[in-house]
């Protein structure tokens, strides 16, 4: 054989390597890709479940806030009804003891929606972390 020929044959032989390298690596990315696809499919439906649950949350303490309310008003308007008698007292210490649940309530909302928010952001970081990783 020539050399030609030879040098011809080892650029083949290294081609060849080359191509098997290029096409078990573009495998590789691919499988890693769709892996990655996938856990940002899952990482969306976390998001959309966890919006959710906090939007049921948030209108379930939006009821309970709302009945609350209803009672206080029914409560200042039985005070006003009452006034001069001497059962006035009770009335007055039923007032303020709804005025401090519908004051925790409203903290209670707060402290929901913030810890909602957080626990979201704080998922969403850790799944994008390990996704990124």
């Amino acid at each position: 054989m020539s050399s030609m020929q030879m040098k011809l044959k080892d650029l083949r032989a290294e081609f060849n390597g080359e191509k098997i390298q290029y096409n078990a690596t573009l495998k590789a990315h691919n499988e890693q890709m769709h892996n990655l696809k996938g856990e940002v499919k899952t990482l969306q439906s976390e998001i959309q479940f966890l919006n959710e649950k906090h939007n049921n949350e948030k209108q379930s303490m939006s009821v309970s806030f709302k009945q609350l309310q209803q009672k206080y008003l029914q409560a200042s308007e039985n005070l006003k009804t009452f006034e001069g008698i001497p059962n006035i007292q009770q009335i007055q210490d039923d007032n303020k003891a709804l005025q401090n649940e519908i004051s925790n309530k409203n903290q209670q909302i707060v402290e929901l929606n913030k810890c909602a928010d957080e626990s979201r952001k704080n998922e969403v970081s850790k799944r994008i972390s390990t996704v990124f990783d």
